[in-house]
């Protein structure tokens, strides 16, 4: 059986496990974790979200839903729609899919810590989907010691990736 809650959290953890080795390489400094948490959504959460935006306040479960998932610079937080667009992945494409795509708004992240939040959308998701490749084959390498990806998870992650992809601006 598929274990969602445990499977998620195992992949935020390899993720960020992943970025405190590999951020130091790349960029010459000790990765910060997310300041502000990893908030999963649906529709009768009591705790908020807060709003990613500059007026502040809480999100609405609307907000994150249409997103399926995204990272805010603003708190340095991750958000996810758990009740209806991460379970419709699950059941598509599998759970791979899921990581993949969490990895990818990981990856932003990433950028904001590296002062590379300000390029044009379409570099910014190029970016992010390359950052999220990068996970991937780490964990495809079987560097990961709790997350496993065969040829068929990496396929539904690239898959994912595309389905879900933000519109080109």
């Amino acid at each position: 059986t598929y274990d969602h809650d445990g499977y998620l959290t195992a992949a935020f953890s390899d993720i960020q496990d992943y970025w405190a080795s590999a951020y130091p390489e790349v960029y010459g400094e000790e990765f910060v974790p997310l300041e502000g948490g990893i908030y999963a959504g649906y529709p009768d959460r009591q705790a908020p979200i807060p709003a990613c935006t500059r007026e502040g306040g809480n999100a609405a479960y609307e907000d994150i839903q249409a997103g399926t998932a995204y990272y805010c610079p603003l708190g340095d937080y991750m958000a996810y729609d758990d009740d209806d667009s991460l379970p419709a992945l699950v059941d598509s494409l599998g759970r791979e899919a899921v990581a993949v795509a969490l990895a990818h708004e990981f990856g932003h992240a990433v950028q904001a810590r590296a002062g590379e939040f300000d390029q044009p959308v379409v570099l910014m998701e190029q970016q992010a989907d390359c950052f999220a490749g990068a996970w991937v084959a780490h964990v495809a390498a079987g560097a990961s010691d709790v997350i496993k990806f065969d040829d068929r998870g990496i396929r539904a992650g690239l898959v994912a990736m595309l389905s879900i992809a933000d519109p080109i601006q």
